[in-house]
């Protein structure tokens, strides 16, 4: 049995030996992420996040807050009922029920990836008169070590539970960041 196992492990340290031996690869900057703080753009660290972590939470929308009052489909009209947790209300009223749908200053981020990143999520519930899809895609990649690219795209679809209930929201953008010695854009 022994003489069977020799040749295996000789071989297992060649190999060790052989891989220790060879160059190092050449190393790439880790990857981060930013947003935007209104109303200067003045920048805060954000998660690159690609942990499945309560992923299930993002397809409902009590995902916004624990006391999130809606009709109960994507996309649609709400409030949140913790006063404190309220931003303050904006110049166009009736925005402000579909702040969270939409893209802001505050909510979006930026990558610089150094290496092209795509980010895709879908989600899908509900039978075939109550369906609720939602489709995200995030895309980075970087011209050079400054100069940055993206685009992004949400789609929602929800039929609802009742009559007349039917939420479709398609938001897209496109991005870019420039971040030089002595000037950012």
């Amino acid at each position: 049995m022994l003489r069977r196992a020799i040749p295996l492990i000789i071989f297992c340290i060649a190999a060790c030996l052989g891989a220790a031996g060879q160059k190092k690869a050449t190393v790439i900057a880790p990857s981060y992420a930013w947003t935007m703080l209104p109303p200067l753009g003045l920048h805060e660290s954000a998660t690159i996040d690609t942990l499945l972590f309560d992923y299930s939470m993002e397809s409902v929308p009590s995902a916004v807050s624990p006391a999130w009052v809606s009709t109960g489909n994507l996309g649609s009209p709400g409030i949140n009922m913790i006063l404190a947790d309220r931003p303050a209300m904006s110049d166009f009223y009736f925005r402000d029920a579909i702040r969270h749908w939409i893209p802001m200053q505050g909510n979006h981020k930026f990558y610089n990836t150094r290496i092209p990143m795509t980010l895709v999520s879908y989600n899908t519930s509900g039978g075939r008169e109550t369906a609720q899809d939602r489709l995200q895609a995030d895309f980075s990649g970087n011209v050079n070590s400054r100069l940055q690219f993206g685009a992004s795209v949400d789609y929602l679809y929800s039929k609802g539970s009742y009559a007349n209930q039917a939420d479709k929201n398609l938001a897209w953008g496109l991005s870019s960041s420039y971040m030089g010695d002595r000037y950012e854009l």
